[in-house]
């Protein structure tokens, strides 16, 4: 192989007395901008949960094996180490399947050989959410990329294809979805 830079991009915070921002006019003057005196302090690791709900996957009907892309979107991306992956539905009464469906265990299974440990020997950390109003499940997965594009070993560094994988997986799914066109 031939060889190429290694680096490693990190996610770092400055303090805001260290920036000076400015917006400079057509006219080509320039307005100073004042940094928010008071801005957010954000856990490291978000709370995470799995759905709670008052049925089981069996009170949704038959299922069928097919591509989980086939009544489900998905957008992925990155930061540095960090992927994040939303999958939503188009329709309301899919919305609970795939909140029961997509659990952590559910992404770990389907990133299978995937799903490793890291360079120092640790799986990730998996953040899940919900966003109801866009019949969505969100996950935040850290430490995966192995460094990020430029240091990754990963065939996909970047965590952009993620989503499309997970879209290919083979998955039970109700047949009453399945009969709606497919995405």
């Amino acid at each position: 192989m031939v060889p190429k830079p290694f680096m490693e991009i990190f996610p770092a915070t400055i303090p805001l007395d260290r920036l000076q921002q400015k917006v400079v006019l057509s006219t080509g003057g320039e307005l100073d901008i004042t940094p928010a005196p008071v801005t957010g302090e954000y856990e490291v690791i978000r709370p995470s949960y799995e759905a709670a709900l008052p049925i089981s996957m069996a009170d949704l009907g038959p299922t069928a094996v097919a591509p989980l892309g086939r009544i489900v979107h998905a957008r992925s991306g990155d930061k540095a180490d960090n992927f994040n992956v939303g999958l939503w539905v188009r329709h309301e009464d899919e919305y609970p399947w795939l909140k029961l469906f997509l659990t952590v265990d559910m992404l770990e299974e389907l990133l299978e050989d995937d799903w490793r440990p890291n360079q120092y020997g640790r799986y990730s950390e998996v953040e899940r959410c919900e966003f109801p109003n866009l019949l969505a499940v969100h996950f935040r997965v850290l430490d995966f990329l192995g460094g990020g594009i430029a240091s990754s070993s990963r065939v996909d560094g970047l965590g952009k294809g993620i989503g499309e994988y997970l879209r290919s997986k083979l998955v039970s799914i109700p047949v009453e979805f399945m009969e709606r066109e497919p995405i």
